[in-house]
């Protein structure tokens, strides 16, 4: 099936409808249409992206958002529950986790990626009272990467919670640094 507006081939599986495919050339910002009823992205390309905002149907984002050199802004709805794949953005400054989110698995990269390497990201927000499982750190890379200054914040009263979750990660700098959020 097709999206009305033309830019996303969805295949369907029962009540899962999954975004296999989307035609992004050109385009520098796409909200993916809550009509199209998406629930599973395989993956997204677009060089071209400034901006992407998903739609409140998807649950899952399991290839990954890639190759979108342009990318400053990301808005990740409420109600996706999982990211699993690679998210090397390169322009993004700030990012902030649905407090759906309960799982990052990252765990199919390549040896020295991170889930999350942002060279530009300044702030990292969780908002789930529940730290999101992270998978382990098998590579050494840390879980996470950005700026100079890099921050992560959670919830107001969640810190000790987020600590022992990430425990194992608590030779990196992200870990040490941690902050709740005002």
């Amino acid at each position: 099936e097709v999206s009305s507006d033309g830019r996303c081939l969805i295949k369907i599986n029962g009540a899962e409808r999954e975004l296999v495919m989307f035609a992004g050339k050109g385009l520098t910002e796409y909200t993916i249409p809550d009509s199209a009823n998406i629930t599973t992205i395989t993956s997204l390309y677009g060089e071209d992206f400034q901006t992407l905002i998903f739609s409140s149907t998807i649950k899952s984002c399991t290839g990954g958002i890639y190759g979108m050199e342009k990318l400053s802004k990301i808005v990740l709805n409420e109600g996706l529950k999982e990211i699993k794949g690679n998210f090397n953005l390169k322009s993004l400054t700030e990012l902030v986790l649905p407090s759906t989110l309960t799982k990052i698995d990252c765990s199919g990269m390549d040896p020295g990626d991170t889930p999350f390497g942002w060279e530009t990201l300044k702030t990292l927000t969780f908002t789930s009272d529940t730290p999101p499982n992270l998978p382990p750190d098998n590579y050494g890379t840390g879980g996470f990467t950005g700026a100079e200054g890099f921050q992560i914040y959670v919830p107001k009263g969640k810190l000790a919670a987020y600590q022992e979750a990430y425990k194992a990660y608590e030779k990196y700098d992200w870990y040490k640094n941690m902050k709740q959020s005002q």
